[in-house]
């Protein structure tokens, strides 16, 4: 889990706190049958108040096993993945019903 206090972030109107995990695939509950990670994964950004929501913006990135699909050769690759989430706080008014939402001074990002 990657729980992150946002209290300080809340208080300023330009806060800001960054990001930095090293997590194994089952901290994350990415099973082997789904995708085969080597090592860990790796998660770089910002938490930031945005005003009326807080906004992760963050870059993942593994090493994960793949198959070619011209000579079916297995072949380890980077996966990248950009994130870009808003957290509501859970008093917000005319949110879509998927929106994250948040009621404490921690937010779980996983």
């Amino acid at each position: 889990m990657i729980k992150i206090n946002v209290a300080e972030i809340k208080k300023r109107l330009v806060g800001e706190k960054t990001l930095a995990y090293e997590l194994s695939p089952a901290e994350l509950e990415i099973a082997p049958e789904e995708l085969v990670i080597d090592g860990t994964v790796n998660l770089e950004g910002t938490m930031s108040n945005a005003g009326d929501v807080l906004l992760l913006q963050a870059v993942m990135t593994d090493k994960v096993q793949r198959t070619c699909g011209r000579c079916l050769k297995d072949f380890t690759g980077v996966a990248r993945a950009e994130v870009v989430e808003k957290f509501y706080p859970a008093s917000a008014e005319h949110i879509e019903n998927d929106a994250f939402v948040y009621d404490s001074d921690v937010i779980d990002i996983t």
